[in-house]
């Protein structure tokens, strides 16, 4: 109690105030409009961060923010209860459980709004559970790691990398036989479900902010789509819009009298929108990284052309 404790402390003392940039953003606005992220949707994550936006804490910003902070506080519980499963003694586990309390990496994420915590607390779930099973050899333990393994879909893709894992744990395991199976099969296939309904349900809510109706539907074709590609609730699950390419030619046939007068914009496409600024203390080399609608990112130009900025 006192680790969780002292580390949900330092995470909220370190969070992130404010709407940020890029996909934190992103998740900000939609945990509280309830719609659509860029692929894979994030669902999950989505309907975890919606009751915190409900708190009379801050803005809305700070409050899904808040979610990494109290995900990457279970995390550091869960390494520390793996830990104790693992072995007798406590500081093992109390010792690195703190190390990746305070990791660089870690602890910037517990900060913003972000998916990587929460995915290492649904993973860490899993393991805790699995742990705990092999010890006790309590059924609803094994379900319930197959429950979050299913839901972790939700909440980043990278989580199902454990599966082989957990597969060889089960073979290995002094409990193995086909009650194991079925009980960690029907937990993942009770995840899954729970994941592909919180998907239909946000695809249902569907607010006009939400990625497919923001960054996709108006540049479809950008995306190398077509209206077809994209009209039921699983297509939307399973397309992986391809980024929209743009070259330095393409920024620079535009001139300044192409924008309206005093926009400051330098070219409007259905690429995205391209803006004259300046990046200080930054440099890069002839070419053009760019991110489309919704989508924020540094630009750099070639020689004769200025340095832009992809908003």
């Amino acid at each position: 109690m006192l680790l969780t404790g002292l580390g949900l402390a330092l995470y909220v003392r370190t969070l992130a105030r404010g709407l940020l940039p890029g996909d934190s953003g992103e998740f900000q606005v939609l945990a509280s409009l309830l719609g659509h992220t860029h692929p894979t949707g994030y669902p999950v994550y989505l309907l975890l961060a919606h009751p915190l936006t409900w708190l009379p804490l801050g803005d809305i910003a700070y409050r899904v923010n808040l979610l990494s902070a109290v995900m990457a506080t279970l995390t550091v519980t869960g390494v520390y209860l793996a830990g104790q499963l693992l072995m007798p003694r406590r500081w093992p586990a109390l010792v690195g459980a703190l190390a990746l309390a305070v990791s660089p990496a870690f602890w910037s994420q517990a900060l913003i709004a972000e998916v990587y915590t929460p995915g290492a607390a649904f993973l860490v779930g899993i393991v805790v559970c699995l742990l705990w099973w092999d010890i006790s050899g309590r059924a609803w333990s094994l379900f319930t790691a197959g429950v979050l393994g299913g839901l972790s879909l939700g909440v980043h893709l990278t989580v199902a990398l454990l599966a082989p894992a957990v597969a060889v744990f089960l073979v290995v395991s002094r409990r193995r036989g086909w009650a194991t199976w079925r009980t960690a099969l029907l937990g993942a296939l009770a995840g899954i479900s729970l994941w592909l309904l919180a998907f239909l349900a946000l695809d249902w809510h569907n607010p006009t902010a939400s990625f497919f109706n923001s960054a996709v539907y108006p540049s479809h074709s950008a995306w190398h789509l077509t209206a077809a590609d994209l009209d039921n609730p699983f297509e939307r699950l399973l397309v992986w819009p391809e980024r929209p390419p743009i070259s330095v030619a393409d920024v620079c046939q535009h001139r300044q009298s192409d924008a309206p007068a005093g926009s400051g914009l330098l070219a409007q496409s259905a690429h995205g929108t391209v803006v004259a600024g300046d990046c200080p203390g930054r440099t890069g080399p002839a070419g053009l990284a760019f991110t489309p609608p919704g989508r924020g990112g540094f630009a750099w130009t070639g020689p004769g052309c200025p340095l832009v900025l992809g908003l």
